[in-house]
């Protein structure tokens, strides 16, 4: 499997103020890469600062071998990365078609199939295609905001914790998608403050601590350590 997104010696933040530090992270083609930690570790902030939404300070961001670093927002969408925030991540005054006709609109002329590939991977959006966005649960606009991002085609998708405030049962729908997502062959990568469930069905996992990695390696020998366990995953 390639590297499809490639960070190195990562040092970013606000201001003058670094809030993660040296932090390193490989996701590859056709998987799915979760990061964990406890709150404030600057999880949600590596992924903004990798998207370039925040000020990087040193290190190196590579997408498919082209380094990447700096390069603003709407320019990374070309460049094949997608993010989803974990709010305000859909327009909730249009409709479902709506909303995925927007997140293709840098690609005016998608193919015609995109669409239909996004339905195919989220068929309940298909059902209700033409509902108002703002008419949606929780989850299913989880599941549009993944939709919509996947218009632009990318081969690296950052989630910023898509299952925060949802039941334990739709968090099993959510993760459910993201891992038929990685099955087309995207690289995922998820902060997730659900970490158990997160572990036990990605398959590479990043912990990191007060801004800087503490630990990685296979999501399940993570989920198996007992240091692990006893300090962040509540056993």
């Amino acid at each position: 499997m390639e590297r499809a997104l490639v960070v190195e010696n990562f040092t970013a933040g606000y201001g003058k103020n670094a809030i993660i530090r040296n932090v390193h992270l490989t996701a590859r083609e056709g998987t799915s890469t979760v990061i964990i930690g406890p709150n404030g570790a600057g999880k949600s902030t590596l992924l903004k600062a990798i998207f370039g939404l925040i000020t990087v300070f040193s290190g190196t961001v590579t997408i498919d071998g082209q380094d990447v670093t700096r390069v603003t927002a709407d320019r990374l969408v070309a460049r094949g990365l997608a993010y989803v925030p974990q709010n305000g991540n859909v327009f909730p005054s249009l409709s479902i078609r709506e909303n995925l006709e927007i997140g293709g609109y840098r690609q005016q002329h998608y193919p015609k199939d995109r669409m239909d590939q996004v339905f195919a991977i989220f068929p309940d959006l298909l059902k209700a295609a033409r509902r108002s966005a703002g008419t949606l649960s929780g989850g299913q606009r989880q599941m549009l905001a993944m939709g919509r991002a996947l218009m632009s085609d990318p081969s690296v998708l950052l989630l910023d914790e898509p299952t925060a405030g949802l039941s334990p049962s739709y968090t099993k729908i959510v993760w459910h998608h993201i891992l038929a997502i990685a099955q087309t062959g995207k690289a995922v990568v998820v902060v997730e403050q659900n970490a158990n469930t997160a572990l036990s069905l990605a398959d590479r996992a990043y912990l990191l601590v007060a801004g800087e990695n503490r630990e990685e390696g296979p999501a399940g020998e993570l989920l198996e350590r007992e240091d692990i366990g006893e300090m962040f995953l509540g056993r």
